[in-house]
């Protein structure tokens, strides 16, 4: 089974679950509609008795022909490994995104790569996601959810909330965890943060990415990768770009900075010290 977030044609096999999202392959069976209002379409009956306590007062409507209020579903995309998921060398970290705050976050790493669950159940609680909660412990229970790659998270005011399972395959680092390693980041502020007036808290940057480049058993090797990280950004931003550093506790942090006309470009380099208690880093 593979995710489909679109109701395309009206097709046997091309419209999506509206449980899980998922649409069948061609050697699937076909997905079949709710017996009451023929429009919402599942691929089990367990799925249809899922949805139904929010699919309930929309049937009628739907079976009367009236338009319903739109709701936002939870998506996921799951990455299929065939040897079964997450080796014993695979360390995840979890990037979080809330779009309508201008809010990404970068938490980890994980391991064992479970642990990034638990990190996941909280960002919903604390942001208020049933909806992608009940999705999350149905994937664990049905043992699909090591296999995650995206998850869209409906937020109970109407906004989204993305993760994604950034998968790292380090045996130095998976060995050592729990316990201290060096990451380097990348962040991209959004291209207007400049621009605006508005106080923000003291260090909060609004970035519109956060990337992982890489974990590290030591700070000397984070520091390497990250200079070299700001000289090959620095390499592509072309001859106008420069690069300014304001390193803390011996540790790299820079940014490269270009302007194309009355545009600045940003990207921010750090590398971080993580000591085993996992917490969210943000850019800035």
């Amino acid at each position: 089974m593979s995710n489909a977030n679109t109701t395309t044609t009206t097709g046997i096999k091309t419209p999506y679950c509206f449980r899980c999202q998922q649409h069948p392959d061609l050697d699937d069976p076909p997905l079949k509609r709710c017996g009451s209002c023929h429009s919402r379409r599942y691929c089990s009956r367990e799925c249809q008795r899922n949805d139904w306590p929010r699919h309930r007062d929309e049937c009628c409507l739907l079976a009367q022909g009236k338009p319903v209020p739109n709701r936002q579903r939870t998506t996921m995309r799951l990455n299929w490994h065939p040897w079964g998921g997450p080796g014993p060398d695979t360390i995840c970290y979890l990037k979080t995104s809330r779009p309508h705050l201008k809010d990404v976050s970068l938490s980890g790493p994980y391991y064992p790569f479970d642990r990034v669950f638990g990190q996941m159940f909280h960002h919903m609680a604390a942001n208020h996601s049933p909806d992608g909660h009940n999705t999350l412990t149905e994937m664990l229970m049905a043992g699909t959810a090591n296999s995650l790659q995206r998850l869209n998270a409906p937020l109970e005011d109407g906004n989204v909330m993305h993760f994604e399972l950034i998968r790292e395959e380090n045996p130095e680092v998976a060995r050592r965890l729990p316990g201290e390693v060096w990451c380097v980041f990348v962040a991209t502020p959004h291209p207007d943060m400049y621009s605006r007036t508005e106080r923000r808290p003291e260090g909060f940057i609004e970035a519109s990415d956060m990337e992982v480049r890489g974990t590290f058993t030591t700070g000397e090797a984070a520091n390497v990768a990250a200079i070299e990280i700001l000289e090959k950004l620095k390499a592509e931003a072309g001859p106008q770009a420069g690069i300014a550093r304001q390193d803390a506790d011996g540790l790299v942090k820079g940014g490269v900075y270009t302007r194309q006309g009355g545009t600045l470009s940003i990207k921010l380099v750090e590398a971080r010290h993580e000591t085993g208690s996992v917490t969210n880093v943000r850019a800035g």
